[in-house]
C-alpha cells in the first residue's frame, strides 16, 4: 500500500475554485483500479489530497491519469508549486516521479 499526499497551497481568491476542482476528482480518482481511497480536505490556505493506492503499478497508472494531469492544470489557482509525498521512502522523489509518469502518459496517450 502507498499512499500519495498533494499540498496544494491556494490563492485566497481562487479558494473555492479549487476546491470544485478537487470536489470533482475524488469521485473519478476513487474509481481508478487500484485506489483504496482518496480523501480531500484544507489545512490553513492549502488543499490537501490525500490517495491510498494497493500498489505500485495502480500508483503508477494514477501518475498517468487525466485526472492527476487536471490536478497539475489547476497550478495557476496556487501561489506556489504542489508539493507531492509518498509514504514509501524507497520510491524516488515524488516531483521526480510524478514528471516521468507525465512524460509517459504524453508519449504514449493518456490511460
Amino acid at each position: 500500500m502507498i499512499a500519495l499526499m498533494a499540498h496544494l497551497a491556494v490563492q485566497p481568491e481562487k479558494r473555492e475554485e479549487l476546491l470544485q476542482t478537487l470536489r470533482s476528482l475524488v469521485d473519478d480518482i476513487k474509481l481508478q483500479a487500484g485506489c483504496q481511497d482518496c480523501l480531500m480536505g484544507m489545512h490553513g490556505d492549502a488543499a490537501l489530497l490525500f490517495s491510498v493506492w494497493e500498489n505500485r503499478d495502480s500508483l503508477d497508472r494514477h501518475l498517468r491519469s487525466e485526472q492527476l494531469g487536471i490536478l497539475l492544470g489547476a497550478s495557476a489557482l496556487l501561489t506556489e508549486p504542489p508539493r507531492f509525498r509518498f509514504s514509501d521512502a524507497q520510491l524516488p522523489e515524488a516531483g521526480i516521479l510524478i514528471e516521468q509518469a507525465r512524460r509517459e502518459a504524453a508519449a504514449g496517450g493518456r490511460e
